[in-house]
């Protein structure tokens, strides 16, 4: 039976590398594959491979986390975004979603996403306000977001200049 120091020599005579340069490689690589992931090449890799790997991975060893099925989760998929011809519902459209889903008595209500994010044409009404409170009397509504001190692959960087972003917009919500 071979040990690990006949293996490396065996390696190393056939592929005639030393010790000291395959450290070496090993640290370019590292440096290389670091530098490489923090650009958009890198965030084109992680998109189209490394995360289609990773599920497929996870789905051939039976590792898929698995949902509660009191848990329901709806999506706005390309079918619907075709039909409404916007990949985002409008106010009306969301407070009307919201009723429907609170007349359904769920403990909770999560959207994923920023509403803070509006369409140039659209600022929120009060009414929209005054509804969206009235429907989350009856069951809690709670939006995902987060700040990050670094720009986001796919978003740009925020002005805070924006009449949205106003200290009046804010008191609304």
């Amino acid at each position: 039976m071979k040990t690990k120091q006949d293996m490396f020599h065996y390696f190393s005579r056939k592929y005639r590398l030393n010790l000291n340069e395959a450290l070496l490689r090993m640290f370019f690589f590292a440096i290389l594959f670091s530098i490489v992931s923090i650009t958009p090449v890198g965030d084109f890799f992680d998109t189209h491979f490394a995360r289609k790997i990773d599920f497929t991975l996870r789905t051939l060893l039976k590792k898929d986390p698995k949902l509660d099925p009191r848990i329901k989760v709806y999506s706005l998929e390309d079918f619907t975004v075709n039909k409404i011809q916007s990949p985002d519902l409008t106010a009306p459209q969301w407070v009307e979603l919201l009723k429907d889903f609170a007349e359904e008595r769920p403990k909770v209500i999560l959207i994923d996403k920023i509403f803070s994010l509006y369409n140039e044409k659209e600022l929120p009404s009060q009414e929209f306000v005054n509804r969206l409170q009235e429907i989350s009397t009856k069951v809690p509504i709670y939006v995902g977001a987060f700040a990050s001190e670094q720009n986001l692959s796919g978003r740009e960087k925020l002005s805070y200049q924006k009449p949205e972003y106003s200290l009046k917009i804010c008191l609304l919500r």
